[in-house]
């Protein structure tokens, strides 16, 4: 019944819309449709407007299926060039929970859209709806609007938008079925008494360029890390993962990072996200890089809070067991344990039970109900806008694996905002503090816990504290409790203490003060506490008592104040030599009178006053120095007197005592070295030696050890040591008159020449005197010849040795004069034997005209003449050898000889001689070489030699 029924309205509604009624048909049988509506029997794509086709009910055999045909999708392949974006619907139902509806892609894949939906409400979409714009749409979910749409198991009939079905759209991406195909909607209504009809249906699709990964969802979780998977678009090996803590988190797009972390670009799910913060909730993105500077859109989002599950505590402060502090602004409050309030920030955490003393700010209660909590007060004008710190033990930091490390309740309930709680941690005893987490404002009235990672420092020894700052009015309370740590422990409160030093004088006051864990340098901080004036740099316990002023300036009340320090001495050991007498000085500090005693304490007075000269002080008997000690007291008119009496040391050092055998003999002007003389101090005392000559003054201190005198001379040796104690001897160095050398005799010599110089003794009259001069002569004379050349010296010197040793030396400077520089001679030979036709041509160079020359030749034969100029020639000259002198008008008018000049014959023609003279005076070591040109000649030397050469000659002439 209900079937025809549904027909018969069916054939009305088609009739009413001016369409030709159909008769009552199988549901799938559409051959009574108009042509234009079917395809091939199948529905277009879309499908018309307000179909009408009937939707058997209660039946859901498999026989309701409604082929559609898709002939334009944008691609041949789904998942890999195109994908179905979304599935339109408007069916007409009034009872939605009996539908069940499915799509069928051409090659046989099945996902659901619908099951059992809309409970009791009407339609899918807007049946009455004539442009069928109000529809329900099935998103895939890699569509741009997925993100937006809810599952449609969360929605209400008739289900006007986008929903994202039950099964996912991508369940047809195989990377091989063509879109263009037969696809069949499968509509099931599985309950009787209600009917429907199938209005509209349409399959859109869409090109797939760079398809973003789809439906991530968290498959494993823990305190710190995250393992993901996803539905990857195309290019799953260049996925991107962003996330940032919520509330807030913005990602980014393309290759640009959003605000919050960014895992290393990853390859396909599943993916594993680390490092975490524990208890903390998590936005976020995937997208994918495609290639070609292509990247896909954002997923949609995914939350995920991480977990926090910490081993048991090993720390816990629930403040339940302390006593309770008043609810006043400004109060004290001590609190022990591992916490406890700094007693330097003037403002205390106060222990409290119940709700605070001003309605709307505070809690009503601790954070786990029925204990105690601290917290800040504010009523006061004077903690509005205040900070007080809450500092821990020295702690030992374990951390543990997930993260979980510390945790703490925290409340902040008030209409200021201004309030501010921040946690901090220091690593070298709070000179450098690291915030590790603050939170600022109202949060409510209600108890908020929090975990924190303390992860950094494993291992470490640190120091924590909770800054809490009061806002600006009354209603800013803060408060703190059950505060936990899983791992850590507590090393005790730290072992450096540092005392407030207000006034610099390195003391501090014992009631404020700070511990620590590490030593440091604190400015306006001690670590000696017990000052008792903390704004008098002058008082303090290292401040040496002024007794009898009734004030007690070292802090340890009138024990010492009757009693004077030791008076102040000027030296507390005074060096002296033996025989000195010492000055030993005490001066008063109380303007009392000095006692001297030979005893530290008791005895009898030596002395009144400050300044005392012991006497019959005793004699060093080896070379150490002997010891005498003495005692200083003050005693004052008010009855004060010394403690302790000031002792004062006499050292008596040894006095150096020096002898010497050794003796001084030296001729004059003779050096001696006095630091060679064996020295001997018979006192051992020690010491560095010094010299004077005559007397022992300044001004006749010797620069060095080594003297010279020339006559006998008195000298000191002096020995000073290291205390100042010297001893003195005087030696006498006896100096004998030596001999003094005089050279006499012609100190110029005309080339060639020779002459005798003559020494004197000129010193004492010691007859037995001995000669030695540079030229090897040992009488009082030697001969001095000129040099070879015209201004060339020789230095003669000769040193006479007396019968004691002493010498005198004396030198002679012979130097060589001349005018005539140089003359050169050329010959012209005889033409026959015995022929006197030969010539001698001289060139002079220097002196002074005319010039007057001499000859000699062979056979005896001798002549002169003048020249008045440089060029002259002597002729008529026979063969053989000449010698020349010539001489000018000059002052000096030395001759100037030219030997031998030999005029040859026409036979055998001689060249001029090769000549090495002599090395030294008296040596025998010169030569000659004669060149001679010629046949069946014969030489004959006036030394008897006839040959060309001779050898081991002396200085001389040779013919």
């Amino acid at each position: 019944m209900r079937q025809q029924t549904y027909y018969a309205l069916w054939g009305f509604l088609m009739m009413m819309m001016g369409a030709m009624p159909l008769p009552t048909l199988a549901t799938n049988d559409f051959d009574a449709l108009p042509a234009a509506v079917l395809v091939n029997d199948t529905l277009p794509n879309p499908t018309p407007c307000q179909l009408g086709l009937p939707i058997l009910d209660d039946d859901c055999s498999g026989n309701q299926e409604f082929p559609i045909l898709v002939t334009t999708a944008p691609g041949t392949a789904l998942g890999t060039d195109v994908y179905l974006k979304e599935v339109r619907l408007i069916i007409r139902h009034f009872w939605d929970l009996d539908l069940d509806i499915f799509l069928i892609s051409p090659s046989g894949k099945v996902v659901t859209l619908s099951t059992d939906n809309g409970d009791t409400g009407d339609h899918y979409g807007d049946p009455d709806d004539g442009t069928c714009g109000r529809y329900t749409a099935f998103l895939s979910p890699i569509s741009p609007d997925a993100c937006q749409a809810i599952s449609i198991t969360d929605g209400q009939a008739p289900f006007i938008g986008s929903y994202l079905p039950e099964g996912s759209l991508t369940g047809f991406d195989d990377q091989a079925t063509n879109p263009n195909g037969v696809w069949i909607l499968k509509v099931c209504d599985d309950a009787a008494a209600n009917v429907g009809t199938l209005e509209y249906a349409e399959l859109v699709f869409d090109a797939m360029v760079c398809v973003p990964p789809s439906q991530v969802e968290v498959i494993a979780l823990d305190s710190n890390q995250v393992t993901l998977d996803w539905t990857p678009g195309n290019f799953c090996n260049n996925s991107i993962v962003e996330y940032g803590s919520t509330p807030g988190f913005m990602p980014g797009t393309g290759s640009m990072v959003g605000e919050g972390d960014a895992a290393p670009a990853t390859l396909c799910p599943p993916v594993t996200l680390t490092n975490l913060m524990p208890n903390t909730t998590y936005e976020l993105y995937v997208r994918e890089f495609c290639g070609g500077g292509q990247f896909s859109a954002n997923s949609c989002p995914i939350r995920f809070t991480t977990k926090c599950s910490p081993p048991p505590p090993t720390l816990t402060e629930s403040f339940d067991s302390l006593a309770l502090c008043p609810a006043v602004c400004g109060a004290p409050c001590g609190i022990s344990g591992v916490w406890h309030n700094a007693t330097l920030d003037g403002f205390d955490w106060t222990v409290h039970r119940g709700s605070t003393l001003t309605s709307q700010t505070g809690p009503d209660d601790d954070a786990l109900g029925g204990g105690q909590y601290i917290y800040l007060e504010t009523s006061g004008g004077e903690c509005q806008n205040s900070e007080a710190h809450l500092v821990s033990d020295c702690l030992e930091v374990h951390a543990g694996a997930d993260s979980c490390d510390l945790s703490f309740f925290y409340h902040l309930f008030g209409n200021n905002f201004s309030m501010n709680l921040a946690l901090d941690l220091s690593t070298d005893g709070g000179q450098n503090w690291t915030r590790l987490w603050s939170v600022s404002g109202n949060k409510g009235n209600t108890w908020h816990r929090k975990y924190i990672d303390l992860s950094p420092w494993d291992g470490q020894v640190v120091q924590l504290r909770f800054v809490g700052k009061t806002g600006g009015g009354a209603y800013s309370d803060l408060a703190l409790d059950h505060i936990q740590f899983y791992g850590t422990t507590s090393l005790g409160p730290g072992t450096e203490v540092y005392y407030v030093d207000n006034d610099g004088d390195g003391y501090g006051r014992s009631d404020q003060f700070f511990q620590t864990c590490y030593p440091g340098t604190w400015p306006g901080f001690s670590t000696v506490a017990g000052d008792c004036d903390d704004n008098n740099a002058f008082v303090n316990p290292g401040a040496p008592e002024t007794p009898c002023d009734f004030f007690d300036i070292n802090c340890n009340g009138n024990a010492d104040e009757f009693v004077l320090s030791p008076p102040a001495i000027s030296e507390d050991t005074m060096r002296v030599c033996d025989g000195e007498v010492p000055v030993l000085t005490a001066t008063p500090q109380f303007f009392g009178e000095i006692y001297w005693f030979d005893q530290p304490t008791g005895g009898d007075v030596l002395f009144q006053g400050e300044n005392f000269s012991p006497a019959d002080l005793p004699s060093p008997d080896s070379p150490m120095p002997v010891y005498r000690n003495f005692y200083a007291e003050e005693r004052n008119p008010m009855g004060c007197t010394s403690s302790d009496r000031a002792v004062v040391t006499v050292a008596i050092f040894p006095v150096p005592d020096l002898m010497t055998s050794d003796e001084i003999n030296l001729c004059g002007g003779q050096m001696f070295d006095l630091a060679v003389l064996n020295i001997v101090d018979q006192n051992g005392a020690g010491g560095q030696f010094s010299y004077y000559k005559n007397s022992i003054a300044p001004q006749n201190q010797l620069a060095s050890s080594v003297i010279h005198p020339f006559t006998t001379t008195t000298y000191f040796i002096v020995s000073t040591n290291d205390i100042g104690c010297s001893g003195a001897i005087a030696v006498s160095a006896q100096v004998s008159k030596g001999p003094q050398a005089y050279i006499f005799g012609d100190s110029t010599l005309c080339p060639t020449t020779a002459t005798t110089l003559t020494a004197l003794n000129i010193g004492n009259d010691d007859p037995s005197l001995s000669f030695k001069w540079n030229t090897g002569s040992t009488t009082n004379k030697t001969i001095a010849y000129a040099g070879n050349a015209i201004g060339q010296s020789r230095i003669y010197s000769v040193s006479i040795t007396a019968s004691d040793g002493c010498v005198g030396v004396d030198s002679f400077e012979v130097k060589t004069i001349g005018s005539i520089a140089s003359a050169t001679t050329s010959t012209t030979s005889v033409s026959t034997c015995d022929g006197n036709d030969g010539a001698i041509q001289i060139t002079v160079s220097g002196g002074v005209f005319p010039i007057q020359y001499q000859w000699s030749g062979p056979g005896g034969s001798t002549g002169s003449g003048t020249a008045g100029s440089g060029n002259f020639v002597i002729s008529g000259l026979k063969q053989g050898s000449y010698d020349l002198t010539l001489t000018d008008q000059s002052a000096e008018a030395c001759p100037f000889e030219i030997k031998p000049v030999l005029v040859n014959g026409p036979f055998v023609l001689i060249k001029e001689p090769q000549i090495t003279a002599p090395t030294c005076f008296n040596d025998d070591n010169g030569t000659i070489f004669l060149d001679v040109i010629g046949n069946n000649f014969s030489l004959f030397w006036n030394t008897g030699d006839t040959t060309e050469m001779l050898t081991g000659l002396s200085a001389g002439n040779y013919k």
